[in-house]
């Protein structure tokens, strides 16, 4: 069973947007809070792939976007709230902060960190929530001369995202806007509003 939820993302120019989302509750069981859930446990009962659309008023956009996807087996990234993911097997939704040097893997952004899951938590193998869409506090970034509206695609460095200028053309998919400078020493990271993947770009 299918089900057709709509509604409105800011920023977008219809008003209306279907969202399909997978609800037969024999393969999917909603479990929470996907901005709390930690890795393991019940959130592993969803399904992969599965899409959740998050209303919160406590952020300047309001609406954040959220897919379930599996962290690829031999990803040895430190976890932390800001890396980037990209798709290693779009079509069994896995991914991984490893981005090849070549300019395949940065074509198919995933989304990015928003768990915290905890420094020493191996995330590897396990199912993750990442963010693919709206207001999004530090993205990583590889370095401190973003400007608001500079967009973000990835750098070739492991879970980084690195600048494009206002007026030039983006190389590669868009991870999203920058909202801010970026803030702190090396690694730095910058407030944005997310559109990345093939959810949210």
């Amino acid at each position: 069973m299918t089900q057709i939820v709509s509604g409105s993302v800011p920023g977008w120019s219809q008003s209306v947007i279907p969202v399909y989302c997978p609800l037969d509750y024999n393969q999917v069981r909603r479990t929470g809070n996907p901005q709390t859930q930690a890795v393991g446990g019940a959130q592993n009962e969803d399904m992969l792939g599965t899409v959740r659309w998050e209303n919160d008023p406590y952020t300047p956009l309001g609406r954040r976007g959220f897919v379930f996807v599996n962290v690829n087996s031999s990803d040895n990234t430190t976890p932390a709230v800001g890396n980037i993911f990209v798709f290693s097997d779009l079509y069994n939704y896995t991914v991984t902060a490893k981005q090849s040097v070549t300019g395949a893997s940065r074509m198919r952004v995933a989304g990015v960190q928003a768990i915290n899951y905890g420094s020493s938590v191996a995330i590897a193998g396990n199912n993750i929530w990442i963010q693919f869409y709206g207001y999004h506090a530090g993205v990583l970034v590889d370095n401190s001369t973003f400007a608001m509206g500079y967009q973000i695609v990835l750098s070739g460095t492991d879970a980084t995202g690195t600048l494009v200028a206002n007026g030039t053309a983006p190389p590669y998919p868009v991870v999203g806007t920058a909202l801010a400078a970026a803030t702190g020493s090396n690694p730095y990271y910058v407030a944005a509003q997310l559109h990345c993947g093939q959810f949210g770009g």
